[in-house]
């Protein structure tokens, strides 16, 4: 995941802060003992070994946090060649009453991405930032749950996207 803006930056470090001193605690009274009984060996090379161990931990335990604190969704797509292919097969979507059943109908006969062919467009649940930037801002902040969205254009192509879920986490 990336932070587009130092603010958001500041803001997560901010609530991790509590977490990651807890981390850093906990480790200073693992790694304080094991550095005294070394009285013989060199200490320095001995405190850098638990700053290291601090350090990786603390990462570790902030992606912990940031993972578990991203939005998801679930959605289904198809992908097309060009943008008045895919606006025809929103247009056609527009009639329907089961929008979802033939939307996945429509990705098993048109879709040229793999997803399309084999599970009907089906994308499964994904974190806010695993996808294509203009993609993932169509699913997390333009589209709504339950509609169809699109044209949406990426590097891969014109993509429809069925929103069937979307937790309401903060956005990032």
């Amino acid at each position: 995941p990336t932070f587009d803006e130092p603010q958001k930056m500041l803001g997560s470090l901010r609530q991790l802060a509590p977490c990651s001193l807890v981390a850093v605690q906990l480790l200073g009274l693992i790694c304080l003992p094991a550095v005294d009984a070394n009285k013989s060996g060199d200490a320095s090379n001995d405190y850098l070994v638990m700053l290291i161990i601090v350090f990786v931990v603390a990462v570790a335990v902030y992606k912990v946090w940031y993972d578990a604190n991203l939005p998801s969704a679930r959605a289904y797509h198809l992908l097309v060649n060009s943008e008045q292919e895919c606006q025809k097969l929103k247009d056609e979507l527009s009639t329907e009453q089961d929008v979802l059943t033939k939307f996945k109908a429509m990705a098993r006969m048109h879709s040229m991405c793999p997803s399309g062919a084999s599970a009907g467009g089906d994308l499964g649940k994904f974190k806010q930032g695993m996808m294509d930037p203009v993609f993932d801002r169509a699913v997390f902040q333009t589209g709504q749950v339950g509609e169809v969205t699109g044209p949406v254009r990426t590097t891969f192509g014109y993509h429809l996207i069925y929103i069937v879920d979307r937790d309401d986490k903060k956005q990032r």
